[in-house]
Formats: structure tokens, C-alpha cells, sequence
């Protein structure tokens, strides 16, 4: 159990820091691959975060609640992954950011 939640990056800190403590020898390769999840999954939701602050940025005199955040979840998980890839982004509409400030203005 402790193996498997070396590779979730919520639990990642705390657990590696305890099986190293106990173990003789450590297993550099469950380190590193550990480490590397890590880092690759706090870049991926620092990305999605950012997007998400600048959907809502659009928004401006609406509060978003979170059903309409999980709407915008998947164009900008698609927008986070495949930018610069050359992926044309997942369900997401050409004119969602002027259609967001025309509803931001209706409101």
C-alpha cells in the first residue's frame, strides 16, 4: 500500500519520506519516478489553475459557481495538454471567450 502511494502525487511527500526512514536500502528508481510525477502533475494543475483564474477573470460581476467550473474543465484541461502540440483544443467553441464576456455583460 505504501509502494502504491508513492505515485500519488497528493501523498507522494509524506509517504516517500516515511518508507525512506524505515527502509536500509533505497530504491532510487521508485524516487525518481516517484519525483517525476510529482513535478509533472504540480505543473499540469498550476496550468489548469491559471486557466481557470482567467476564465473567471472574464466573468467579472458574475461569481462562478462550481457547476459552471466543471463546465470549462474539459476545453481547458484540452487548451493545459495540447497547447503548443499542434491538437486543436477538445469541446471548446472558437468563440468561448467572447461569449463568456457577453454573458459576464448580460449579468
Amino acid at each position: 500500500m505504501a509502494q502504491v502511494g508513492t505515485y500519488v502525487p497528493f501523498t507522494t511527500p509524506g509517504v516517500l519520506l516515511m518508507r525512506l526512514i524505515v527502509m536500509e536500502e533505497w530504491p532510487w528508481m521508485e524516487i525518481i519516478i516517484a519525483l517525476a510525477i510529482l513535478i509533472v502533475s504540480i505543473w499540469i494543475f498550476m496550468k489548469l489553475a491559471g486557466k481557470i483564474f482567467k476564465t473567471g477573470i472574464l466573468m467579472y460581476g458574475k461569481n462562478a459557481t462550481p457547476a459552471e467550473i466543471w463546465k470549462w474543465i474539459p476545453g481547458l484541461i484540452s487548451e493545459t495538454l495540447f497547447s503548443g502540440a499542434g491538437f486543436p483544443p477538445l469541446n471548446v467553441s472558437p468563440n468561448r471567450i467572447g461569449h463568456l464576456r457577453t454573458v459576464a455583460r448580460r449579468s
